[in-house]
């Protein structure tokens, strides 16, 4: 077991006795080393399994900002790769605009078209998401490595 796998069950395992939502209970009560395990964990599985797509509907991009911190922080190249294309990531996230649409259409009293307009905004946004999947799968393996070594730095 590695040792992002390590901290992430660490984490999972005292979590199970709260009754504290997961993220507030990490940030809380575990180590800055956990968190960035339990979200650099998150931000692989999720885009393995389904990309960056999944990964924004399933509402991990809450992630980003942390992800981003901690790429520049650790600063290897492939860290850096990964904090770039996060950033393209919010850019996109940033330019939907999908809720002032939709919510200027319920204002209004259009309720039907909001949720037209924002199932296809919503749409729009996977798709150009999309495009950003192999771009980490490139890098993927180089950016684990590094964020291994630097979680084992600060564990000794």
């Amino acid at each position: 077991m590695n040792r992002i796998e390590e901290l992430v069950k660490e984490a999972r395992n005292k979590w199970q006795s709260q009754a504290r939502e997961f993220r507030n209970f990490l940030k809380g009560y575990m180590s800055k080393a956990h968190l960035i395990a339990v979200q650099v964990n998150d931000l692989d599985r999720q885009v393995r399994d389904g990309g960056f797509r999944q990964w924004y509907y399933w509402g991990y991009n809450m992630d980003l900002e942390d992800l981003v911190r901690y790429c520049q922080e650790i600063g290897t190249e492939s860290c850096m790769k990964v904090k770039v294309l996060l950033e393209h990531i919010r850019e996109e996230i940033n330019s939907s605009r999908r809720s002032e649409a939709v919510k200027l259409l319920k204002d209004n009293g259009f309720g039907d078209y909001a949720e037209v307009l924002g199932n296809a905004l919503l749409g729009k946004l996977l798709d150009s998401l999309d495009r950003y999947n192999q771009d980490y799968y490139s890098v993927r393996h180089n950016f684990l490595s590094d964020v291994e070594v630097y979680l084992n730095s600060k564990s000794k």
